[in-house]
């Protein structure tokens, strides 16, 4: 790790050590608030998990990687923190009943790193240098979250985390009125073309650069399945995008396995080009 500079590991560890507070947090209030096992209840164990698995992530990239992209590295940073605090929100206002502002930091904090996961971090796999097209994709994914986490921070109270002036939230409503009913359709459009690219370059890249992409095609398929299945008539069972949302975290040891190898971490001492591990 001599390669890997001190501020980067002060700040793996500090994002590892921030997920497991908030976690320890949600697990605390949760606790106290004994609240009924409902559907919605699913959510607050998906951002819950997802706190642990990506601050786990993300420190190890941010402590091992030695070259290559950090741009994994800060989905990861979001993905875990947000989902973190998520969690850790949602208990507290079952346990306190309040302020406003945990009731909106569940409904946002978690959107960046999530929908990060989703729309831009398949493009950025394997690690290599990015084409013309792949550095468009990204490019429009990223510029989907940001918009899509605008729109969430700056909603009206108690909704928003950030208040907006008289002015500004009427070209806010004037901006949003035509794209709200079509604005959670980009990012199942987006998301599975993403993993079809990643899916193309598992089965047809360079096969020094394959291992680890069949657990990510797998991971990024099912988490995009989750928010398509959250777009379809309610004759889908309530639980079932939460569930499908757990599911990839089951094969959590192997998706530890392709961040290693997919984000050029080069510290964990795994045999990354074993061929027994094409997936």
């Amino acid at each position: 790790m001599s390669n890997v500079s001190r501020g980067r590991r002060a700040a793996g560890w500090a994002v590892l050590a921030l997920t497991g507070l908030l976690s320890v947090g949600a697990v605390a209030a949760w606790s106290v608030a004994t609240p009924p096992f409902t559907a919605t209840g699913l959510y607050s164990l998906v951002d819950l998990l997802d706190g642990i698995v990506y601050g786990a992530v993300a420190w190890l990239l941010l402590t091992r990687q030695r070259t290559g992209s950090r741009l994994p590295g800060a989905i990861a940073c979001a993905a875990a923190v947000g989902s973190a605090l998520s969690a850790f929100a949602a208990q507290w206002q079952l346990a306190v009943g309040g302020p406003p502002v945990l009731s909106a930091l569940h409904g946002s904090a978690w959107i960046p790193g999530l929908y990060a996961l989703v729309v831009v971090m398949p493009w950025l796999l394997p690690d290599r240098p990015l084409g013309r097209l792949d550095r468009l994709a990204a490019a429009t994914g990223a510029g989907y979250v940001t918009v899509t986490f605008a729109a969430a921070v700056t909603g009206p109270p108690p909704l928003g985390v950030l208040p907006l002036a008289p002015e500004l939230r009427e070209v806010r409503a004037a901006l949003l009125r035509p794209l709200a009913p079509v604005l959670p359709y980009p990012l199942v459009g987006l998301g599975l073309l993403a993993c079809a690219g990643l899916a193309w370059r598992w089965r047809r890249g360079p096969a020094a650069q394959r291992h680890g992409l069949g657990w990510a095609t797998a991971g990024s398929t099912l988490l995009t399945l989750a928010f398509l299945t959250t777009l379809l008539p309610p004759v889908v069972p309530a639980a079932a995008p939460a569930l499908l949302m757990l599911s990839p975290r089951r094969s959590f040891p192997p998706r530890w396995r392709w961040w290693c190898c997919a984000s050029n971490c080069g510290g964990c001492g795994w045999p990354c080009a074993a061929p027994s591990s094409g997936i």
